[in-house]
């Protein structure tokens, strides 16, 4: 019985995507990132800031994006849709995630990147990583809830429903 071709792990990948940038950085090899996003260089809002500022960046546009020559996108429903919808008219190859509002959707992020940079063995490496923060970060037995409010940069506060609400808890 013949073994499936499997189809070789992208050389060019862009991200559009600080969330996806922060993952990106921890499962690809540093040549196969064409570029992050602009946000990944902001310390105010990134926590990859300073290694951002040693690679290439984007500000979102179709043109930026095209001359990179990427053979993979990562996509946000945040990032551009006319960059988005130009990608796919030209048949850019383009992945499309969604916003995780729980940890397990976030990890499921992390592992479905890995797999589409070609090292789904990082993406179990770096979910681990984070179970066991989560793990070492839960409160003890017993602990009484306290009540917070997380305000972000520019006021944002993004409420109980989010990802934030289930890490806060």
């Amino acid at each position: 019985m013949a073994t499936p071709a499997v189809a070789a792990p992208p050389r060019r990948v862009v991200s559009l995507s600080n969330c996806l940038d922060v993952i990106l950085v921890h499962v690809a090899d540093r040549a196969q990132i064409a570029a992050l996003s602009h946000y990944a260089r902001e310390p105010q809002g990134s926590t990859i800031a300073a290694l951002a500022r040693t690679l290439p960046a984007t500000w979102e546009t179709a043109e930026e994006v095209l001359a990179l020559q990427p053979d993979l996108v990562l996509t946000s429903r945040h990032s551009s849709l006319p960059t988005r919808n130009a990608l796919n008219r030209l048949g850019v190859k383009a992945a499309l995630f969604g916003v995780p509002k729980t940890v397990a959707e976030s990890l499921a992020q992390v592992r479905e990147v890995a797999v589409l940079v070609g090292h789904p063995e990082r993406g179990e490496r770096l979910v681990a990583r984070i179970e066991a923060a989560l793990a070492a970060a839960a409160p003890p037995p017993g602990w009484r809830p306290l009540k917070a409010a997380l305000y972000q940069p520019n006021g944002f506060s993004p409420g109980g429903e989010a990802l934030i609400g289930e890490l806060m808890t």
